[in-house]
């Protein structure tokens, strides 16, 4: 599976450098319709806001004043809104100085002020699941409501084995959230 993401200027900063990546990894800048050239990426490139990054087998890190890390097999869109979407997979942010950042999946949406956290959609499940690492998100409808507030060391999540419903926050033990921040490292 392809990983793609849109560098979003709603972040407040213009350019990401490639901190670290595993496997085949290619950017395709955005440009006029038609007129954009895939190009391969390499550690310490720099990639400017708006641009499209694909690993093939592998996962990217992308550091300015926030780091964003794709697992393999993720995919990341921005909608028209100008807020990202992930589609499928696995998504690691750690924010800094980003106020009113919302992140949106098939069936919930995850507001977030400047902290660390990680979020995936399964869409052969629909199930969205959140894991807070600092600080603390908030999870919710698409359109709001039930709205849960996830503090640092929590879980939440919304669809398939979890329910209609967005789920009242479980706390982690610190194995388990040990092995959640290796998974997607930073």
């Amino acid at each position: 599976m392809t990983v793609i993401l849109v560098l979003l200027s709603m972040f407040s900063f213009a350019d990401f450098g490639i901190l670290k990546l595993k496997g085949e990894v290619t950017y395709c800048p955005v440009q006029a319709a038609g007129n954009n050239k895939v190009q391969s990426v390499k550690v310490s490139d720099t990639i400017k806001d708006g641009t499209c990054i694909q690993s093939n087998k592998g996962y990217i890190v992308l550091k300015q004043n926030s780091n964003i890390i794709m697992a393999k097999g993720s995919f990341v869109v921005n909608v028209s809104d100008k807020k990202p979407v992930i589609t499928t997979g696995k998504v690691r942010f750690k924010l800094k100085q980003v106020k009113d950042f919302r992140l949106t999946t098939r069936n919930a949406v995850a507001g977030v002020r400047g902290t660390d956290f990680f979020v995936s959609y399964n869409p052969d499940l629909g199930e969205t699941e959140v894991i807070c690492f600092e600080s603390k998100i908030t999870l919710s409808d698409l359109d709001g409501t039930n709205l849960k507030e996830i503090p640092a060391g929590y879980w939440g999540g919304k669809g398939g084995r979890f329910g209609a419903s967005i789920t009242e926050p479980i706390q982690l033990n610190s194995n388990f959230l040990n092995a959640a921040k290796r998974d997607l490292a930073f």
